[in-house]
């Protein structure tokens, strides 16, 4: 059985989708049990910036973790995306 275009968008997206939000977590986390008592962080004085700092942090440590195409149908249509965006390039 062949993979669709929507499953893979799917699992990728659910994929940073959880990094964000345990980023999310953990910044919130972070405010409440060290947070800044001066108030004089730029960052880490707002709950509302940890989160956004936590998300942001999530977001791209999911690029590090991301997971590799291990079947032949996945690697086909990674070489197909890049495909894609060799030709919208020129």
């Amino acid at each position: 059985m062949e993979k669709k275009w929507s499953d893979m968008i799917d699992k990728r997206m659910r994929h940073y989708l959880l990094w964000t939000a345990a980023g999310m977590v953990l910044g919130y986390l972070y405010y409440s049990l060290v947070g800044c008592a001066s108030g004089t962080c730029p960052i880490f004085s707002s709950p509302f910036l940890t989160i956004l700092y936590g998300g942001a942090m999530g977001w791209i440590s999911s690029g590090i973790f991301e997971p590799e195409a291990d079947s032949k149908p996945e690697r086909e249509m990674a070489a197909v995306r890049v495909r894609v965006r060799h030709e919208e390039e020129k």
